[in-house]
């Protein structure tokens, strides 16, 4: 995991967590062992949220042109065999 990144919606950063060593380790044993056991996963950690990021105005164009040179390419391959 990197460091100085920023947190997520949970405010716990990498740093918090590397902190935390051995007395961190086993609640979180105890909390994933308790949820394998019972089967029931918390309703906090169910959850989930998307972030969409915005693309690259010139992305598709990019796929497009990396597909037009692969073809080529291939198509190269196989006049040259």
């Amino acid at each position: 995991m990197k460091h100085g990144k920023a947190t997520g919606p949970d405010n716990i950063s990498v740093e918090l967590i590397e902190a935390l060593e051995d007395f961190g380790i086993g609640k979180v044993t105890h909390l994933l062992n308790e949820i394998y056991d019972t089967g029931q996963i918390p309703t906090d950690l169910s959850k989930s949220t998307l972030i969409a990021s915005p693309k690259k105005p010139d992305i598709l164009a990019a796929v497009k042109d990396r597909d037009l040179w692969r073809d080529m390419i291939a198509n190269a391959y196989k006049q040259g065999a």
